[in-house]
Order: structure tokens, then C-alpha cells, then sequence
């Protein structure tokens, strides 16, 4: 590939790897590598369990390993190999076996069937946390293999829904079901994350599947896969009942802009993503935009780097925002009346049946300004039938919205806020540990026409592993008057 493109003068990427204290660095098919690192290896082939077998020195540590391949594994492993052992995902590593064994035995495991509901809705998607290791569970997939042990799991299925703690007895060789009602914690409403990245990203390079079944385990229901200066490499067609994807593509250039969708093409350089080199702020989302053909989401640091807001041709879909920090950018675009909805690393949209939607019904919500961008809360505001997004022209004196805050208990939150142009605090209220997932729930009063108003949530501490950062939630706001 890389002698085809120097030869068509298409410009090529260096991989840099430093080494220390390395004897020999030989890279290639493990098949090839390990008989060029090992002459004097000795030859393994052997009946086998389990995703490896690894080579383990005197000292117990491994320092090679073979595939396993149909139940067998065949290969070569250093001359100073003292023994083999299978391991593999769900399984603890099995007791060491001579080299020259004809079968590796299989470790112990359990094989789990996990059926997760939600009451009224159906089958969910969500992780099950087991002796320090996470277990995505899909509908689809309901077969797990997890380590014998008994003690305490957890269940987790997004910030919909309360954590589930269970008591567990897993027994080694055993098939166990294991069945959970998960009820929505918070109004229910579609969870999206709009950048998941994947391969041919330069940090992560999961596949499309296992990037799907991680994801959807988390509680998202519509994503979008992208990848740096590239675009993802899957068919959205892998979409399953349980959750719904774009391919896209995310840019480096001036401010980090993204858009969807996006199919890779084979024979272009970056699979066809847009060369960003020397490209403006304005020019880098105009051409990733396809001629308005794709939906584009920009950042505030996007919004700093680009032109005036009037002379944006074509104009962004979304506005990104990474926390409250990005408050001041939103509101001085809402002053000027540039009407982008917000999303964040995880999105509330408004009005999805999630029992039967697309991805034309997400976009269609998103467009219109059916958002909460979040990392986690639900704020719900409403003036009359009117929500985040609309146009209200008939105005009451004085408006009054109804607020409502919502969490489940594991995620901290201390105050919410009605917000008005300029970043006004028009009102704050503080929140207080209920025990109760509705943190918030009253009416607001405000006087005159603000031209828009939205509402936000905020905590001031995480909640490990669940939440790596302090919580916070704004909607896009309601708009006001002409």
C-alpha cells in the first residue's frame, strides 16, 4: 500500500516507535516473528481451551503466547518456556501444563444467560462489573463467560437508571441465569454519544462491533463512530435493535469540528476524510459538511477560530460543549440569535419512541433543538407545552416555567439554574441528596421577554467509575418572542 501510494504521489503516514533495552525488534505475523526470534524454540501443538495459551518462564511470567484456533494451538515458543497455560476473556488462567502436553485444559468459567429489562419496555443493554472486570451485555448477545466466585456485582446501565447491586454465586462449569429488572430512574428519553471513537483512530482501534456492544452497554441508544482525520471504518448496517449508528469523522484541524454521515472510500487517502492542512475554521466545516449533505457539529473553540457568525456558509448544526466552562460561547451565540442546539459527550433527545426509531428520527429531534447536553443529568423545562428547542410567540406576563432536575442517586449534584441571555442566572436553587432521583421539581416566574432561557444542573464532585468528573447538564434553550 504504502509503495502504491509513493508512486502515485499520494503523501504517506510514519509510524515513530522508540525502543529501550530491546535485543531485537522483528516485526511481523507471529507465525514468521517467533521461529526468526527463536531458532531453538520448541514446537507446541496441543488441544486447547480458552482465546491464548501463553509460555510461561521459570519464574511463572509470560513471555510469549499462540492463538487458539478450533480448539488447538500450534506454534513455536522460546527455548527457556517451562509451561503453558490457556487463558481467555471470562476465565481465570489455568494451572500450568509441561510443554510437551497434548491438551492444555480449559480454566474454569461459568456461563451466564443475562436477561436485563426494563418493566413495560423490554430487553436493555448495560454492563454487568464483576471482580474488577466489566461484562457489556447486549439483547443480542446473552451468553457470557465469567469467572466462578461469589460476592457482590454490580449492574450498570447508563445514567437512566439506578445501579443495581446483586449478590452473586458463580459456580465453575455451571449455566446460570441471571435475571434483572432495571426501571427508569429519570423520564425516559434517548441517550446519544456522538463521538465514539473507533478504528482507524490513532488511539483506538476497536472494531465496529465490539465499539457497538461497548457502547450500547453504557445506555446509549444512537451513535455516531468516529475517528481522528479519518473516517470509521463499519457499516452502520451493524446497528441492531438495541442501538443505532453513523459512520463519521472527526477533524484535528481548527477547532475540532466533526460530521456525519460519512462512508469511507478505499481509494482515497484518510479513506476520503478532509485534509485539514491550511485549511480556516470556516473553510475546514464548510468542505466537511459535503455541501450541506452532512449534519456538522463545532466546538467553542471552533466558534473562536471562525469568522462571524453572519458569513458562516453553510451554517453548523450543532454546538459541542464540553461543561459549563462553555457556557459564555453558547450564550453570546444565542444573543446574536444563532440558533444551534447544544450536544455534549453524552446527549438527552426529546421526543424518540425508543421502542421503534431511526436514525432520521434523532437527527430530525437534534435539529430542532430536542437536546440536553450532559454528562449524565436530565434537566426538564417547560413553558406550557413548550420544551428545549421551540419558539414560544405568544408570550404570558409573567412566563412561567416548570423546572424539574433529574439523576439517579449515584450522581451528585449540588445546584440548577434558569440561565438568560448573557449567561444571566435569572434563578438558582440547591439541590439536596433525597434519595430520591427527582432532585428538583417546581415552577419559575420570570418577568418580561429575555429572548431565551434554558436550564442547568451542576455537581462538584465524581462518582468513580460511573462518573469520572463532576455532573452537569444544560439544555438548548427555549426561545422567546419574535
Amino acid at each position: 500500500g504504502a509503495s502504491r501510494a509513493r508512486n502515485e504521489g499520494i503523501n504517506t503516514r510514519q509510524l515513530h516507535v522508540q525502543l529501550s533495552g530491546v535485543d531485537a525488534f522483528v516485526p511481523g505475523p507471529r507465525g514468521a516473528v517467533y521461529p526468526r526470534l527463536w531458532p531453538d524454540g520448541t514446537s507446541v501443538s496441543a488441544d486447547a481451551a480458552g482465546r491464548w495459551v501463553e509460555a510461561l518462564d521459570a519464574d511463572g511470567v509470560p513471555i510469549a503466547r499462540l492463538p487458539v484456533q478450533r480448539g488447538a494451538v500450534q506454534g513455536q515458543v522460546p527455548p527457556q518456556t517451562q509451561s503453558l497455560r490457556a487463558v481467555g476473556v471470562g476465565r481465570t488462567p489455568s494451572e500450568p501444563a509441561p510443554v510437551n502436553a497434548l491438551v492444555v485444559e480449559a480454566s474454569d468459567r461459568a456461563d451466564v444467560i443475562t436477561r436485563i429489562s426494563v418493566p413495560g419496555q423490554g430487553p436493555i443493554s448495560a454492563t454487568l462489573f464483576w471482580q474488577g472486570s466489566a461484562y457489556p451485555h447486549v439483547p443480542s448477545t446473552p451468553l457470557e463467560a465469567l469467572p466462578p466466585g461469589t460476592g457482590e456485582a454490580i449492574l450498570y446501565a447508563g445514567p437512566g437508571h439506578e445501579l443495581l447491586p446483586l449478590d452473586l454465586t458463580i459456580e465453575a462449569g455451571q449455566e446460570q441465569t441471571l435475571t434483572a429488572a432495571m426501571p427508569w430512574a429519570v423520564t425516559p428519553a434517548l441517550l446519544a454519544d456522538l463521538d465514539v471513537l473507533m478504528t482507524p483512530d490513532r488511539t483506538d482501534r476497536r472494531a465496529m462491533a465490539t465499539a457497538l456492544v461497548e457502547t450500547a452497554a453504557q445506555g446509549v441508544r444512537f451513535a455516531v463512530m468516529v475517528a481522528d482525520d479519518e473516517i470509521a471504518l463499519g457499516r452502520p448496517s451493524l446497528s441492531a435493535p438495541w442501538i443505532v449508528a453513523e459512520a463519521g469523522s472527526r477533524s484535528r484541524g481548527a477547532g475540532t469540528p466533526s460530521a456525519w454521515p460519512w462512508s469511507p472510500n478505499i481509494e482515497k487517502p484518510a479513506h476520503g476524510a478532509v485534509d485539514w492542512a491550511g485549511r480556516s475554521a470556516d473553510d475546514l466545516q464548510a468542505v466537511m459538511s459535503g455541501r450541506g449533505t452532512r449534519i456538522t457539529v463545532v466546538t467553542p473553540d471552533w466558534v473562536a477560530l471562525a469568522d462571524d457568525p453572519l458569513t458562516w456558509v453553510p451554517r453548523p448544526d450543532l454546538l459541542r460543549v464540553a461543561g459549563l466552562d462553555d457556557l459564555d460561547t453558547a450564550a453570546a451565540l444565542y444573543d446574536a440569535q444563532q440558533v444551534l442546539p447544544l450536544v455534549g459527550p453524552l446527549t438527552w433527545v426529546e421526543d424518540i419512541d425508543l421502542n421503534a426509531f431511526s436514525s432520521v428520527d434523532v437527527e430530525a429531534m437534534m435539529l430542532s433543538g430536542r437536546t440536553t447536553a450532559t454528562n449524565g443529568p436530565r434537566p426538564i423545562l417547560h413553558l406550557g407545552e413548550a420544551g428545549p428547542g421551540a419558539l414560544v410567540m405568544d408570550l404570558p406576563d409573567p412566563l412561567v416555567f416548570d423546572v424539574r432536575v433529574e439523576a439517579p442517586t449515584w450522581i451528585p449534584l449540588t445546584t440548577a439554574a434558569l440561565i438568560g441571555p448573557g449567561g444571566e442566572l435569572l434563578q438558582t436553587w440547591s439541590l439536596e441528596e433525597t434519595g430520591d432521583a427527582v432532585r428538583l421539581e417546581t415552577q419559575a416566574t420570570v418577568s418580561g421577554s429575555p429572548g431565551w432561557v434554558m436550564l442547568a444542573c451542576w455537581g462538584e464532585s465524581d462518582a468513580p467509575p460511573w462518573l469520572l468528573s463532576p455532573a452537569w447538564a444544560m439544555t438548548t434553550p427555549i426561545w422567546l418572542g419574535d
